[in-house]
């Protein structure tokens, strides 16, 4: 588990609690969408989860810009490996392409609502991350690519949205420190 790489006070650590702040804001708007009676997720889900992809790795650049080790150690953390993946999914939401090109929607066990053998008894609608063949991105080859789509493929692709954004926030919450 990483351990806390920023001074307090200093002004790195007051930018990563702006930061921090924002992108929690960000993840209850996500968790607001996803649970609000009557949302249309393909709408309503767009802009938390683009802000919410965004101010992750402005915070992840934060870190590593004030912090020479930080690239060495976030691999390391199970949370923290999270990231690259994070950042995956931020460069196709800027980039242009649909965030919802990043996220499927399962009509789950709702009456009328799925075909049979799609789903699972008690299984209510979800959101989940599509896998990378699915989403219309092209990214610039870097150093880093290969990473990020290994963490996204990983730690990301199929699993419900929140969770992989609420283990990054909880990642980058102690890597800032308290």
């Amino acid at each position: 588990m990483i351990g806390p790489l920023l001074n307090n006070p200093s002004l790195q650590y007051e930018r990563s609690r702006r930061l921090l702040a924002a992108a929690d804001a960000a993840l209850a708007r996500v968790h607001a969408s996803l649970t609000q009676p009557g949302s249309d997720w393909s709408t309503d889900l767009v802009a938390p989860l683009s802000e919410s992809l965004v101010w992750l790795v402005s915070l992840e650049d934060l870190l590593a810009d004030a912090v020479g080790t930080y690239w060495g150690q976030h691999a390391d953390d199970p949370d923290g490996a999270v990231m690259g993946g994070v950042r995956y999914a931020r460069n196709a939401v800027v980039h242009g392409d649909l965030v919802l090109a990043a996220t499927y929607v399962s009509p789950g066990a709702v009456l009328g609502a799925a075909p049979l053998g799609t789903f699972a008894l008690g299984a209510g609608p979800h959101v989940a991350w599509a896998a990378r063949s699915e989403i219309n991105h092209t990214p610039i080859a870097t150093p880093h690519l290969s990473a990020q789509e290994q963490s996204y493929d990983a730690k990301i692709a199929g699993r419900d949205v929140l969770p992989p954004l609420q283990n990054a926030l909880a990642f980058l919450l102690a890597a800032a420190g308290p």
